[in-house]
């Protein structure tokens, strides 16, 4: 048997395999897509048979466990019927994107987002832990986002995908904050644990709070009022976006949420009562919206998100019979909605319109699409023996029998709502079809365009025909929703009762709105327009403007472009916040400075007071270069005072950084306008507050740290387990490589992020700026001798790094010292091109094996960067420690030589001044 985890990865596979195979995809997007389709019916064709035969899998896998994440997967009966949705209408729209989209359309980049998007939705139908739920309800959001905008030129289109995004995004956000209730409150975030403790649930104090966070998550998913908005616009994507996402999966991914939470936080006041009002608001709203509207995917986008009201206020109901329509009419409405949705794209395909006023008469060219379009119509009307006569009858009784009042609102409501749900189907697909047209029209379609909607009615039908084989089924749905037995008789007649009479009136009713919409729509434009104008959609654009309104008035107050400013920003807001901390435990007690060696206070008695005079130097410095002298005799004396404290490591990676940024501000220098003192008094004494105050709570920081008494001093601890550990002597290195590994590498990624930026960017300032550095022959000279023997020296402190001092970083360092000083007194411009080519290759290598070093650890079975070593015997030499840190390390030195050379190539890629 199939694992239920091998399920969940398999739309997620055939997405890599689209991605790799895209030539071979653009070159045969409808045999390529037939093959995907195929795939996706395996494990659909699996779902109905574990559905049908009550069977069930568990799947557990190790992930987050400190955090309670992990890869819980379960199926019960209700998630294996999502499953096979998923899976067999997937293969549907898989078959016909093929045909609908062509290469010229970029079929190969949709049909990678869809696959994602139904690998999202499988996990999110089989996750046990509700946050593992979470993340693949907001990976759906994402993957609907590129499939909603995938027309990316139109700008329609790409504000549609965002009004989409960020309406179930933001809904998924408070979700979360539900979510964590919900595991908080039940001490468990399983699903299967969750139900056994409703009691302690519903009657928590949060219970109200939990429970409004995870409807406004489930009503933003399926556009439910106040956010049903969203769904109709989301018609400007590709009509298999629209067969897929809003008629079958996602929309339904809320209604999932709020039936698999009913038996576990469902069944009160408050629960049933939201469900049933906002359901009915939804579903009344939409239909009256939907009146209005000449477009045939709005049409049948209002007409879902009536369904999906209706589907709200049955769950609302709760009761037994309630839960039995909702699987019913949610199998139903798959079934013919779907095919609705492609049967709309074949026709805007064809006409190329989407106005039910300018399109007739198609039917001579689409025969196949014209009866799957008459079996869905059917199943929407509620004609037998189609499925959607059973979910429309079950869906009454459930109505009818709720005890309300003796005027039944459920029951009008209801009548109501599927009534106008039949004239939206029947007013986006009669006229295009059967309306009668002059024009002659030739064949336009292929056996896919019309065999996939077909395949998906012909399901309905077969449910419609043998209820009795599928009763069990949804009874094991209905009951997993139910939490309890259910005894419900399923069958496609039961005789003339009241559920039936009301059928025959939506049915009339439904045909008496066809036929005469047209007198009311006038009129029914102007109450659509003053709603649009006032309505929920009216607010997202205002609460949208306004705060793009305050991110301009905050950006243009925040980035001003002044660097002072924003050294002032930084430096003000850390002092003040270290300052009152700091405020809270002070003690004048707990401060004292020692030493041990009267020769290392006298000197650091010095280094400090030639420090001091060199800031004042800089300080009142009229010219850049001069400053720049004061501040590397500071950065020098820094250097030093590590010295003398037995940082030799710290003293030569500062010594190098001082060398370094010499070499950069040569670039820079040149480019810079003259220095001008133009700040005021006012400025001038502010600058003097933030600096005197930031430096005197670095002092108490100092004074603080050194003063800290602990039992076991860090440093004894890591030289006692540096060379049992790792081989290595020299303790700073060994933490960087070793014992911290994961932080020294989440640094060299950013160095490897942060050097695109740069390239950028100063690629752009320097094309801007026109002029590039002045040039020294003697240097020029002397650096390409200095080049090999400081490489040479890199790679000596390279090894002995782990034993002695150096290492990566500083070997980094030093050879980029040469390098510096090539690209400084280089003319060559094709040696700048080399160096950026190179410095490229050196930063995808450098972060390829620090990676490398990482995942070998993982698939050893140890933690991730955890140092794996080999110790083989070499003649000569004798025993070698080789290990995974050294690897580790050898990403760093090229990574930190990549970057720094991205740096200083890009202040070279203009034609030089003059020699000098």
């Amino acid at each position: 048997m199939m694992s239920i985890a091998t399920w969940v990865w398999i739309p997620f596979i055939l997405a890599l395999v689209t991605l790799v195979a895209t030539p071979l995809m653009k070159r045969m997007p409808q045999a390529f897509s037939l093959a995907l389709a195929a795939v996706m019916l395996v494990p659909g064709i699996l779902c109905v048979q574990q559905l049908v035969a009550g069977e069930s899998q568990q799947y557990s896998l190790a992930w987050f466990e400190a955090l309670g994440i992990n890869f819980d997967l379960r199926s019960h009966p209700f998630s294996l019927f999502f499953g096979a949705l998923i899976f067999l209408i997937g293969a549907s729209v898989v078959a016909y994107t093929g045909f609908y989209l062509t290469p010229k359309k970029f079929v190969n980049r949709f049909m990678v987002a869809l696959l994602v998007f139904a690998g999202s939705m499988v996990g999110l139908v089989f996750s046990n832990n509700i946050l593992l739920m979470f993340l693949f309800w907001e990976l759906t959001s994402v993957s609907s986002y590129f499939m909603i905008g995938h027309y990316h030129e139109q700008l329609d289109s790409r504000k549609k995908a965002l009004q989409a995004l960020l309406v179930t995004g933001t809904g998924g956000l408070v979700l979360l904050a539900g979510f964590a209730l919900l595991g908080s409150m039940g001490g468990s975030y399983l699903l299967s644990e969750l139900v056994e403790k409703r009691e302690l649930l519903v009657n928590h104090e949060l219970y109200t709070a939990m429970v409004i966070c995870i409807f406004i998550g489930a009503f933003t998913k399926s556009a439910q009022f106040p956010f049903h908005f969203w769904l109709p616009n989301a018609m400007a994507g590709p009509a298999p976006a629209s067969a897929f996402l809003h008629s079958a999966t996602m929309v339904k991914a809320g209604l999932f949420l709020l039936a698999v939470m009913s038996p576990i936080i469902g069944g009160t006041a408050l629960w049933n009562q939201t469900l049933m009002v906002i359901g009915g608001i939804t579903l009344i709203i939409s239909c009256l919206s939907g009146l209005v509207q000449t477009d045939v995917k709005k049409l049948l986008a209002y007409s879902t998100t009536a369904a999906l009201g209706f589907l709200t206020m049955l769950l609302g109901i709760g009761t037994e019979e309630a839960f039995v329509a909702f699987v019913l009419f949610l199998a139903a409405h798959a079934f013919y909605k779907a095919p609705l949705f492609m049967i709309a794209g074949s026709i805007e395909h064809h006409a190329h319109s989407r106005d039910i006023r300018t399109i007739s008469g198609l039917c001579k060219a689409m025969p196949g699409t014209s009866i799957a379009a008459g079996m869905a119509l059917l199943s929407v009307a509620g004609i037998p023996p189609m499925a959607g006569f059973i979910g429309k009858e079950y869906a009454y009784k459930a109505t009818s029998f709720y005890p309300s009042s003796d005027i039944n609102l459920l029951t009008i409501v209801a009548v109501f709502g599927a009534a106008v749900m039949i004239a939206l189907s029947a007013l986006a697909v009669v006229g295009p079809l059967w309306r009668k047209s002059e024009k002659p029209e030739h064949r336009h379609e292929t056996t896919v365009q019309w065999g996939a909607p077909l395949f998906l009615t012909m399901i309905g039908l077969a449910v419609g025909l043998a209820p009795i084989w599928f009763a069990s089924t949804f009874q094991s749905m209905a009951a997993s929703l139910w939490n309890d037995d259910v005894n419900m008789a399923i069958k496609l007649w039961a005789g003339v009762n009241l559920p039936l009479v009301l059928s025959i009136i939506t049915v009339a009713t439904g045909v008496i709105i066809y036929l005469y919409i047209g007198r009311f729509r006038p009129a029914g434009e102007k109450i659509y327009a003053g709603f649009a104008k006032w309505g929920p959609e009216r607010a997202y654009d205002a609460s949208l403007a306004g705060m793009l309104a305050f991110a301009k008035w905050q950006t243009n107050a925040i980035q001003h472009g002044r660097l002072r400013g924003y050294i002032a920003a930084t430096f003000a807001s850390a002092t003040a916040l270290i300052a009152y901390k700091l405020w809270f435990s002070w003690s004048w007690q707990d401060y004292q400075v020692s030493f041990d060696n009267p020769a290392a206070e006298l000197a650091v008695a010095i280094i400090g007071v030639i420090m001091l005079l060199a800031a004042l130097f800089a300080l009142k410095a009229r010219s850049r270069l001069k400053a720049i002298v004061g501040m590397s005799i500071v950065g020098l004396g820094i250097a030093l005072l590590f010295a003398v404290f037995s940082a030799p490591d710290l003293a030569i990676t500062q010594i190098l950084v001082e060398t370094l940024v010499a070499i950069l501000l040569a670039f820079v220098l040149p480019l810079l306008p003259e220095m001008r003192r133009y700040a005021s008094k006012a400025v001038k004494r502010t600058d003097l507050a933030i600096s005197l105050s930031a430096g005197l709570v670095m002092a108490i920081i100092v004074l603080k740290s050194t003063s800290v008494n602990l039992h076991v001093p860090i440093s004894d601890f890591m030289g006692e387990q540096s060379y049992l550990m790792a081989h290595g002597k020299n303790v700073v290195n060994v933490i960087l490589v070793d014992f911290r590994a994961m932080d020294t590498f989440g640094e060299v990624t950013v160095l490897a992020i942060a050097s695109i930026g740069v390239l950028a960017l100063l690629r752009t300032t320097a094309k801007e700026a026109g002029c590039g550095h002045k040039t020294s022959i003697i240097l020029r000279v002397v650096g390409k001798f200095l080049l090999p023997i400081l490489m040479v020296l890199a790679l000596i402190v390279f090894y002995r790094g782990h034993n002695e001092p150096g290492g990566g970083f500083i070997g980094a360092l030093l050879g980029c010292c040469g390098f510096g000083l090539i690209l400084l007194n280089s003319s060559d411009s094709g040696l700048v091109a080399k160096t950026q080519r190179l410095s490229k290759l050196l930063l995808g290598v450098g972060l390829f094996l620090s990676a490398l070093a990482g995942v070998v650890g993982s698939l050893a079975g140890t933690d991730f960067f955890t140092g794996l070593w080999i110790a083989p015997n070499l003649p000569l030499i004798g025993e070698l420690h080789l290990g995974t840190p050294l690897l580790f390390d050898v990403g760093v030195f090229l990574t930190v030589i990549g970057f720094t050379c991205t740096v200083l190539a890009s202040f070279s890629n203009q034609p030089l001044e003059k020699e000098y």
